[in-house]
């Protein structure tokens, strides 16, 4: 069941509007005049034709008309999302929303180099650079009608947060993609915060076993982990897998501040919290409550699958997307199609930046996942102490590069922050008293533009084997899945990472003295990959890519062989083969497939053999025995059904205090405490999580007579435990619920679809918002493209709809949550690809200023 938060009536469109607006264009500024040293401007006619689902479809003559439809289309949508997710990326929301956003764009301006970005558009090519002027010369053509035309056109949050919308630069638009994918998904790091622990536990335990311990909760390599690329297509050695306790360690600050973070708390009138690492109380309790696959507030996960060959029935092949970006209000996903110029390509694309990431152009389709690779680390710079604007570097002291950022505040004077560069990178954190800094270096840094523009060109590529060149050039760390209409079948691990010196531990910061400096950037063409897998089939749910290679530093992510992935490969190799539809039913049992039963349930039954059991236990076992491991709730009686999902999630709760908490210390015990289940509100993923991973790997070890890194258990037997922690649960829950078992439900915690973007930030009204009663752990899109052997059938669905616009009178486009039920159902709509076959199709016709 789907609600709707909010009282306002629904609006209606005319069936049809064309508007024609040549005898503005000279005089609006949109387009360039001619003179005698630049191009000739000629008139030119854009279509915007409007599907059913209000899914804009663009035909021009040119990239820049396509483009140029594009921006004004999205205007038209989301232009109050587009542009706070513009003020995320630049550090400009106090600008518009007031001082207590102050620290926030402090955070942005202080984290990314500002002048990066506009340097790079400066050397793109004419025709780059006509892309995006294109999109935002369509977008400031939608401001100019909403300038004629305020009381009708004008969206209600820009009454209501009292300011106006500003007209959009080449940079702008280059910001809608570097803040959601540079930024948000290829920035990760918490090697501050793994020293931390270190830290701790050594003052816990001492340096020996605080090693032991934190190499058991977070570890590199692992075996046994679910990997893309199938084991046997690779020779990748493993690594080592507990490296020794890094030298360099000891000439680090015993007093390390955590990473710097931006995270938000969903809460009505949550602020984004910029805190030194997740030792903030707001920050830990979250962890405590429901885990993280992300930033914390925010999930940063995606999942995929694809079959071929003999694996494939009816088909030549099909791929299923389901990127995990969170479920929000407006979606973060956005419906497109251009037909114009170098492009002839319909799909769907986060947010709506340029580039389309879960697209086909008929020959090949194209879709990704978060890749977590690790091309982020932190180094610890040492401060002059007579000048700490210096900081050593190979022997000398070198001053820091700085310049003034000035932040305009709402109904305040601008102020001034000093931002600081270092050889590794931009310093997110100075401390002068310490004679310290912290410098984060990126891979990427340099290279968004770049991407965005391989990715954009990805669109006009037509043959498979065409794909890794373009690919070459992506410098983010994204998992990229490529099927063309024969069914052929590409995975590349995408990204640029360093090459470190061999000493470096990836999971922690180092001396950013010179010893330990990268050693140079390895070509994307060196990361993991793989054509037509001889499995017949990708998987994907940010799993491990390969063979030997690392997990990230991320201590929220490790790869093992407790994994989500392990889920997707089962439903793929239960059967012989599998139709398209079948392929996508998939989705809907992974959605509520408990993520850790399969791991641990084989552990606690061989541990209750030939035990006596109470009469409550005994129930209580049998409801586990018997229990499908789905959290289903197909009565909508809002309890998930039957007793054993609240049992396991009792139980795996129990076990983890009872295992983890007396050695990773109260403080840190948050951050393994939670079991990844649909019982607390979630943003957009769940996951096993890290007391989960660990607890699954020790008791492998133990099984496998493996001497543990750590043990966990203390060196009682770990079916004694298992068994205590069994008993303790089911008491506690006859306590709270009564004897009766059948009374037992877990509660469901609804999926909310939020109103602020991944920063925190307002992209709606509070009255936006939706939600729907049970966590669905899928995609915030899901696609569907179907390989038929001379062109590429797709559908796709995402929630709540198309468009955001609500008028200035409260009311809502007609596809502002017309997918919702849609999406709840798991249904899907086709996505036309020749203009034939959209269905119910509404014509706006531009005309505009073509460059020749």
């Amino acid at each position: 069941m789907i609600k709707a938060i909010f009282n306002t009536q629904q609006w209606r469109l005319s069936a049809v509007v064309t508007a024609t607006l040549a005898a503005s264009l000279l005089s609006s500024g949109c387009i360039e005049r001619a003179t005698n040293s630049t191009q000739l401007v000629k008139q030119a006619q854009v279509e915007i034709v409007r599907d059913q689902y209000g899914v804009p479809h663009i035909y021009a003559e040119d990239n820049y008309g396509v483009f140029f439809g594009y921006g004004y289309a999205v205007a038209q949508d989301r232009l109050f999302q587009m542009d706070m997710l513009r003020r995320s990326a630049l550090g400009t929301v106090a600008e518009v929303l007031g001082e207590q956003y102050f620290e926030f764009d402090k955070f942005i301006r202080s984290s990314y180099d500002s002048r990066s970005v506009p340097a790079q558009i400066a050397k793109l090519s004419p025709r780059d650079k006509r892309i995006l002027q294109g999109y935002a010369d369509g977008i400031n053509r939608h401001l100019q009608n909403i300038r004629k035309s305020p009381d009708t056109l004008t969206p209600i949050e820009y009454i209501e947060f009292d300011f106006e919308p500003t007209d959009w630069t080449i940079v702008d638009v280059a910001m809608l993609f570097t803040g959601p994918l540079a930024h948000r998904f290829s920035d990760g790091n918490t090697e501050l915060d793994n020293l931390q622990f270190l830290q701790a536990l050594e003052s816990q335990h001492g340096k020996e076993t605080a090693w032991k311990i934190f190499s058991a909760s977070k570890w590199l390599y692992d075996s046994q982990s679910p990997t893309t690329v199938p084991t046997a297509t690779t020779n990748s050695p493993e690594a080592i897998v507990n490296p020794p306790r890094p030298a360099y360690l000891s000439q680090l600050s015993e007093q390390a501040a955590g990473s710097k973070l931006s995270s938000y708390m969903p809460t009505k009138d949550g602020l984004p919290i910029i805190s030194h690492g997740d030792s903030n109380s707001a920050i830990m309790d979250t962890f405590a409550r429901r885990g993280t696959s992300g930033t914390p507030g925010f999930a940063s996960a995606s999942n995929l699958w694809a079959v071929n060959g003999p694996r494939s029935k009816g088909a030549k092949g099909s791929l299923i997307n389901g990127p995990q970006f969170g479920w929000t209000s407006p979606s973060y996903v956005y419906g497109i199609a251009l037909h114009g110029g170098d492009f002839d390509v319909t799909g769907n694309t986060l947010l709506f930046s340029p580039n389309l990431l879960f697209a086909h152009n008929n020959h090949i389709g194209w879709g990704s996942t978060a890749g977590f690779g690790d091309q982020v680390d932190i180094f610890e710079e040492q401060l002059n102490p007579k000048n700490p604007e210096q900081y050593m570097h190979k022997g000398h002291y070198r001053p820091f590069e700085s310049w003034q950022e000035t932040i305009n505040i709402k109904g305040q004077q601008a102020r001034t922050i000093t931002v600081r560069r270092s050889v590794h990178g931009m310093v997110e954190t100075i401390k002068p008293e310490q004679n310290i800094a912290y410098s984060r270096a990126r891979t990427w840094d340099g290279k968004e533009i770049d991407t965005l523009l391989a990715w954009i060109e990805l669109a006009t590529v037509k043959d498979i084997n065409k794909v890794n060149a373009v690919l070459d050039r992506i410098a983010t760390n994204i998992n990229f899945y490529v099927i063309d209409k024969n069914g052929n079948l590409l995975y590349r691990h995408g990204g640029h990472y360093p090459r470190r010196n061999p000493l470096h531990d990836t999971r922690f910061p180092v001396p950013g003295t010179g010893e330990l400096d990268w050693q140079g950037i390895r070509s994307g063409s060196e990361s993991p990959s793989v054509l037509n897998p001889k499995t017949n089939y990708l998987v994907n749910w940010n799993n491990r890519p390969a063979r030997g290679w690392a997990s990230p530093d991320m201590w929220w992510l490790t790869w093992g062989r407790g994994d989500r992935a392990n889920i997707l490969i089962d439903e793929i190799t239960a059967v012989e083969a599998l139709t398209p539809e079948q392929s996508w039913n998939i989705n809907q049992r992974a959605s509520y497939a408990d993520v850790n039963r399969e791991y641990l349930l084989p552990y606690l039954q061989a541990a209750l053999a030939n035990q006596t059991l109470s009469k409550l236990e005994s129930q209580a076992y049998a409801a586990l025995m018997n229990w499908d491991g789905y959290w289903w709730d197909k009565n909508e009686d809002g309890k998930f059904d039957g007793a054993a999902p609240l049992i396991f999630e009792s139980w795996l709760s129990q076990l983890l205090q009872a295992t983890l908490k007396d050695d990773v210390g109260e403080e840190f015990f948050k951050r393994f405490s939670a079991t990844g289940h649909p019982t607390s509100e979630s943003t957009g993923s769940i996951n096993l999580q890290p007391g989960t991973k660990a607890l699954i790997r020790n008791l492998d070890e133990l099984r496998s007579g493996t001497a543990p890194i750590y043990d966990f258990f203390n060196g009682v037997a770990s079916a004694e435990v298992l068994q205590q922690a069994f008993a303790t649960s089911v008491a506690q829950l006859a306590e709270q619920l009564g004897e009766d078992i059948t009374l037992w439900h877990a509660l469901p915690a609804a999926m909310v679809y939020h109103n602020k973007n991944y920063r925190g930030i307002p992209q709606a009204l509070d009255d936006a918002q939706y939600q729907s009663e049970v966590i669905q752990n899928r995609g915030s899109e899901n696609n569907l493209f179907i390989a038929k052997g001379t062109h590429i059938e797709a559908w796709d669905v995402f929630g709540p709809g198309q468009s955001a616009f609500i008028s200035p009178q409260g009311e809502r486009s007609p596809h502002h949550s017309d997918q919702l039920e849609l999406f709840a159902s798991f249904g899907k709509k086709k996505m036309p690809f020749l203009r034939k076959d959209i269905v119910n199709p509404q014509l706006e016709t531009l005309m505009i200023g073509s460059k020749k």
